[in-house]
Order: C-alpha cells, then structure tokens, then sequence
C-alpha cells in the first residue's frame, strides 16, 4: 500500500512541475500588457529584419518603447551573449512560453478523483461490496 501511496504522490508531483503550458506568439503591442509572471520561462525576441534574442522570464524589462536586457543573439546557427536594447517597433513578434496553473490544478484532481473512484470499484469487486458476486 505503501508503494502505491508513493507513486500516486509522483505522478500527481510530475503533473504540477510539468504543469499545462503553451506557447504564444504576439506582437510587440500584445506583448506588453503581459506580466512576467505569467512567463514560464524565458521570451525569444524576433525583429522585422530575423535577428533573433533570447531572454531569460528575469533578465529583461520594457521601458517606453525599448526592451532591455541581457541575453543571447543568434546569428545564423551561433549564438552570442546580448546586453542592451531593442526598439519595439523593429519587434515582429515575440515568442513566450506561458503556464496554466489552474488547469493542470484541474487535471490533475481528475486524474486523483478518477484513480481513487477506480480503487473503490476495484476493491468492491474484489471484496462482494455493492452486492457483486466474486
């Protein structure tokens, strides 16, 4: 009983820490509005001209019509470290991952309320419970 208890607990950890998460494209403009906390992790900057930036969810912030922050720069197939700033308007679209806590809340409770509702039955059949012949 023991071992079930504890695989129970880590498949209900596993689904929090890998939680539901999507990734969203946006402009400049749709971007800004979004707080970092609702970044999972970090935000992949591409300008009108395919320069590409990444950012750790904590290394950069907006000011007026500027990011700033401390990153990579991709050119080509390398990479190299990025400090500074990006004019929004040179911005095509921004790339972000974002995380739904509620609904791997809600999957989650299901996936426990289905496992539990499955042992009951499971043990009443076993057991003659609910008037069922073994």
């Amino acid at each position: 009983m023991n071992k079930k208890f504890i695989s129970i607990i880590l498949v209900v950890t596993f689904f929090n820490l890998t939680s539901c998460s999507s990734s969203q494209v946006v402009t400049a403009e749709d971007f800004r509005p979004i707080s970092q906390d609702d970044i999972s992790e970090g935000i992949l900057v591409i300008t009108k001209d395919t320069k590409k930036y990444s950012f750790a969810r904590t290394d950069y912030w907006i000011e007026n019509d500027t990011l700033y922050g401390k990153g990579k720069k991709f050119v080509g197939k390398e990479e190299a470290p990025f400090e500074g700033s990006i004019f929004l308007g040179d911005v095509a679209f921004i790339e972000y991952e974002e995380s739904d806590w509620y609904q791997t809340t809600c999957i989650t409770t299901s996936i426990v309320i289905v496992g539990i509702l499955g042992l009951i039955l499971i043990v009443g059949a076993a057991t003659g419970g609910f008037g069922w012949k073994k």
